[in-house]
């Protein structure tokens, strides 16, 4: 990394500068952790088996690397069945 020699006339734009980057990155994360809009119709984990003919720790695993478009609302897994039909 390149260490960068910065006067002191400079410093007020530079943490100017990191303010406004760290209010964006703040906005970014409080917007991701909204919940997510429920458009379709819902599938629970047992109607994910059934659909992809999978057991609970299978579709469980795919939840957990994110290989799998889900939706979580407190503790709960929901499935968008248009999402998941499009995923297939």
């Amino acid at each position: 990394m390149e260490t960068k020699v910065v006067s002191f006339e400079q410093m007020p734009e530079l943490i100017q500068n990191l303010v406004e980057r760290i209010e964006a990155l703040e906005k970014t994360v409080r917007e991701k952790q909204q919940p997510q809009p429920l458009e379709g119709e819902l599938m629970s984990v047992e109607d994910v088996c059934k659909l992809l003919g999978k057991s609970k720790s299978a579709v469980y695993r795919t939840v957990r690397c994110h290989d799998i478009p889900f939706i979580r609302q407190g503790n709960r897994l929901y499935f968008d069945r248009p999402t998941i039909k499009k995923w297939l």
